[in-house]
């Protein structure tokens, strides 16, 4: 379906509705009357909204929602909205990597206010399209921000900043990086001051597998209770001076010397680069107590080569006398 599309006026005061999908590829058009008093679960996806009232009163008109999933929609023209339900516990926001080519530019993104005290659970995985901003969630346990543009301005920076601020109060998170975070701390160096230390947050998980290393240290010094640090992409990093066995940080991350007890790493090929990195690791987390490496499917099976890789590992030097490696 494409253009305005009217739904049936009694579907939005339905009184027992408890779960709602929207699979429409058009511009919703919302009637004047909203009233969903029962419904718990609400799917959008492939909709332009386009009118902010309306849009709005869609949004606050919830009273015992509790998920919410937005998948390759556009806010359209708007240019302000809230998301605020009382019972809300998870936002799932999912935007098309190339709809900024359909959707215009930054300039014109729309500023989404996202509220709730019992919100538990928030993830969000696209290019910014709209300036997403937290606030009242003070019940945040977990968040998933993943996030790869391929051009990347002083507005775009800041606006992944601010979900990086907003999330300070989380236990658990997850954000995706990517050698583009290099540009997005680049064009937002002069904003870095306003990062927060995130205190309450123990356990990190690096979703993508090139990681600019650099760029990481900077983000990690901002962690200081981290426990666990998983990279789940696996390690690929962009290290510098790689043939420098000497190589170290100016400062490093708070964590590695006070809190950092678990390290996850997937996906090992026994690359040159992988051992540099993980000799790092081992040097440097001086409380640490596991380092589980799980090698590439590859490898599986291959005993000979698996005793090769787990004797390297068991070679490198570590700062945690109490340390243990467990090759999976």
């Amino acid at each position: 379906m494409e253009g305005f599309v009217p739904l049936p006026y009694c579907l939005f005061i339905c009184k027992t509705l408890t779960s709602l999908h929207l699979d429409m590829l058009c511009i919703l058009k919302l009637p004047t009357t909203i009233c969903f008093s029962s419904l718990k679960i609400l799917k959008i996806q492939s909709v332009t909204f386009s009118n902010e009232y309306l849009t709005r009163k869609l949004f606050s008109g919830l009273p015992v929602l509790e998920e919410l999933e937005l998948r390759n929609c556009s806010w359209g023209n708007l240019m302000f909205m809230s998301i605020s339900a009382p019972k809300l516990h998870s936002l799932c926001i999912f935007e098309n990597w190339t709809a900024d080519k359909y959707y215009g530019s930054p300039s014109d993104f729309c500023q989404v206010m996202i509220g709730g005290d019992c919100l538990k659970e928030f993830y969000y995985n696209g290019c910014l399209i709209g300036e997403y901003c937290l606030y009242e969630s003070f019940s945040m346990e977990e968040a998933e921000v993943v996030t790869i543009c391929e051009d990347v301005c002083e507005q775009l920076a800041l606006r992944m900043l601010n979900l990086l601020i907003a999330s300070k109060n989380y236990y658990v998170a997850e954000f995706g990086f990517s050698s583009i975070s290099k540009k997005v701390l680049t064009h937002a160096e002069g904003h870095l001051s306003q990062m927060p230390m995130f205190k309450n947050l123990m356990n990190l998980i690096i979703v993508e597998m090139c990681v600019d290393f650099p760029v990481l240290v900077k983000i990690l010094q901002n962690f200081p209770c981290l426990q666990t640090l998983n990279f789940s992409g696996g390690l690929c990093w962009a290290l510098p001076e790689l043939d420098n066995d000497d190589w170290t940080l100016d400062i490093v991350p708070p964590c590695f010397l006070s809190h950092l007890k678990l390290i996850k790493v997937p996906n090992y090929g026994d690359y040159e680069v992988e051992l540099f990195a993980v000799k790092f690791l081992l040097k440097n987390a001086v409380v640490l107590e596991e380092l589980i490496i799980t090698v590439e499917d590859y490898y599986v099976g291959n005993l000979e080569k698996e005793v090769k890789i787990y004797k390297a590992l068991l070679e490198l030097p570590r700062g945690s006398p109490n340390c243990k490696i467990i090759l999976e």
